[in-house]
């Protein structure tokens, strides 16, 4: 199963990736770390399984989370049950209302990040892939 990460902190996350990883995912994840906006192969979100997006990326980042995720959902909106959102940021609801995203019920995730988090939002995405 193919998760991305769209971080540009990512050595900060990448333990508790790796632990849910291995321990409850008997490492069968292949985890990818993209840290720039223009780095994102949008020909490619399909085939992950969950994608995790940094809202507030790098400077040197052409587009913040915000704009990766409407990027996502115009290229195919059944996509947003694939996206969680990585933040510390606790008013991301009204940010997220803001950007007129809120009927797409993107998964909110707050660093500090547990692998606990982690495993739960893959988990919570695989399982709405299998109902459909």
């Amino acid at each position: 199963m193919k998760v991305l990460v769209i971080e540009n902190e990512y050595a900060s996350l990448k333990n508790s990736f790796d632990f849910a990883n291995a321990a409850l995912f008997n490492n069968e994840l292949q985890i990818t770390n993209v840290e720039k906006s223009q780095d994102v192969s949008l020909d490619t979100v399909e085939q992950y399984v969950t994608i995790f997006i940094d809202i507030s990326l790098a400077t040197k980042s052409l587009k913040d989370g915000f704009g990766i995720i409407r990027d996502i959902i115009e290229k195919n909106d059944t996509l947003a049950h694939k996206l969680v959102i990585l933040t510390g940021n606790n008013n991301i609801e009204e940010k997220i209302k803001e950007n007129k995203l809120e009927k797409f019920n993107i998964k909110i995730v707050y660093k500090p990040i547990s692998y606990q988090d982690i495993a739960s939002a893959i988990r919570e995405s695989i399982e709405y892939q299998q109902t459909k």
